[in-house]
């Protein structure tokens, strides 16, 4: 694996998407938790702490990801990071490093661009290159059906492609309805 690859609009025009690091720590509660807290760090971030199987969920960073995907992980830096952050509205006994149970990261796809990953746009972005190619960057993973319809109107719009059905409507009753097809 690698970077993604330049939008086939050419090296010229740059990436059409960079990645941005998230990592999360969990933690073993030392008291009883029962409501989500975020505190801004900034003008673009939050971090977070939410109560998740008995444990509490930190996190999260936001930096650009050079590497292989395949080898993102979460760093001493990462670590530091969110515990400090966490510190500025959390008992500190509940941020014992001893209390770490597991650490995940992940990847973000944003639009390419200049600047700090933390200030990239987050809604979903599609974009055509001269041969055709679609490219997606932004959004979540959670949104991937307002994705998937993004792209597919997108395509009926290119010359010579079919027009494509998606899911939104009934092929029965040509409405939104759930009825057996």
């Amino acid at each position: 694996m690698g970077r993604p690859p330049a939008e086939d609009g050419g090296p010229e025009r740059g990436p059409s998407i960079r990645l941005s690091k998230g990592a999360h720590l969990v933690l073993k509660r030392t008291s009883p938790w029962k409501a989500a807290l975020a505190t801004p760090i900034d003008k673009y971030r939050i971090t977070f702490a939410l109560p998740w199987e008995d444990m509490l969920l930190l996190g999260t960073t936001d930096e650009e990801y050079e590497g292989d995907p395949g080898q993102v992980e979460v760093t001493e830096k990462d670590t530091a990071q969110i515990l400090d952050e966490a510190a500025f509205s959390i008992r500190d006994q509940q941020l014992s490093r001893d209390l770490i149970t597991y650490a995940f990261a992940g990847l973000r796809v944003l639009p390419g661009g200049p600047g700090d990953t933390s200030k990239a746009k987050r809604e979903t972005v599609v974009t055509e290159g001269r041969g055709g190619m679609l490219s997606v960057a932004g959004g979540k993973w959670t949104t991937f059906r307002h994705i998937g319809r993004t792209v597919m109107k997108k395509l009926e719009q290119l010359p010579g492609h079919p027009s494509v059905r998606t899911t939104s409507r009934c092929p029965r009753c040509r409405s939104g309805c759930r009825c057996p097809a």
